[in-house]
């Protein structure tokens, strides 16, 4: 066996490599909860974000959505439908970025980040700039030297681009709702609503889960605070659908998809394979979505050797992909 696998080249031995740890991992982790056997959400997220550590790693590829970076990401949202912030230029090193010549209300991002790292919404003002992480009016310059500070730690990198700035319901330059749809391959169970800092105020952000039909969700860890003032948006149909159709888009069995509902419009934020931090589920809850997760997997691998017998059909003939389509798990009603 040894001198066989010696045999294979680099990139099929890593791959190998990669393919037998996702299993022990994914068989560990997906699994274990509390000493109790059962589906977890949490301990599924836990798992995806030691694999893709893993693949970093080893140099395999990613498989994430935003494997391409955030304005990237943009181009296939548009293509499926949705829209998607107004983009005024792209520069490859924040200085270069003409700051005097930019609307009166941006956001300015990286191209890669995450834990919104390196997102500025901002607004003109006398001396500068309010941004929403910051109460002080500051310049032009520290917003050019915070950006290389997190560029220099790798958690942001560029290009660096300027984006149509969202307002919210309160006002000019208000934020607008962050909403955040858990979504399981065209299922959407869960919605995250947040409301951010506002610009120049450092208040706290607050949170309110729902449902797809706007109600609260049940199964939350009992004692963390919920806003009920935060309103489930009014087209709320359009951003479970959106959701929806990203989510399959995307050809994932889960991603967590940031969206906002601005004036009836729906409009993408970003795409999040592996959530950071610890939500706020309970028991109930983190089995009811890792059920859901586990239907899910079934569902898109599914779907993609049924994609793949037919080209297999094409190229090989039929006999070849009803061999495929013969070992495809059977889907309980």
């Amino acid at each position: 066996m040894r001198e066989a696998l010696a045999k294979f080249p680099p990139l099929a031995l890593r791959d190998r490599r990669i393919a037998d740890l996702e299993y022990q991992l994914r068989k560990s982790e997906y699994r274990r909860t509390v000493r109790i056997v059962r589906p977890s959400f949490q301990a599924r997220v836990q798992a995806e974000r030691r694999l893709a550590d893993l693949r970093w790693s080893l140099g395999a590829p990613s498989t994430s959505p935003n494997k391409d970076g955030k304005f990237a990401t943009n181009d296939i949202v548009r293509s499926l439908g949705i829209d998607v912030p107004e983009l005024f230029g792209q520069w490859d090193e924040p200085a270069q970025i003409p700051w005097n010549d930019l609307p009166d209300l941006v956001v300015v991002k990286g191209t890669f980040g995450s834990t919104g790292r390196g997102v500025f919404p901002m607004r003109r003002v006398d001396g500068g700039w309010q941004v929403a992480s910051h109460e002080d009016v500051i310049s032009s310059d520290e917003i050019v030297a915070q950006l290389r500070e997190l560029e220099g730690q790798n958690l942001i990198t560029g290009p660096f681009g300027v984006e149509e700035f969202l307002e919210g319901d309160d006002g000019p330059g208000s934020l607008p709702t962050d909403i955040k749809a858990f979504a399981f391959y065209g299922e959407v169970p869960a919605l995250l609503l947040v409301r951010r800092r506002e610009l120049g105020n450092g208040r706290a952000s607050r949170y309110r889960y729902i449902d797809p039909t706007g109600q609260d969700l049940d199964g939350l860890v009992e004692g963390k605070p919920t806003d009920f003032t935060i309103r489930p948006p009014a087209n709320l149909e359009d951003v479970v659908e959106a959701a929806r159709r990203l989510s399959l888009g995307f050809r994932v069995p889960f991603s967590r998809i940031d969206m906002y509902s601005v004036g009836g419009r729906v409009v993408f934020g970003e795409i999040t394979p592996r959530p950071g931090g610890q939500e706020w589920f309970g028991t109930e809850l983190d089995t009811r979505l890792g059920e859901i997760w586990e239907s899910a997997q079934v569902r898109r691998d599914r779907d993609l050797a049924i994609e793949a017998a037919a080209r297999m059909e094409a190229d090989e003939g039929p006999e070849a992909a009803d061999d495929r389509t013969d070992r495809l798990p059977i889907l309980e009603s």
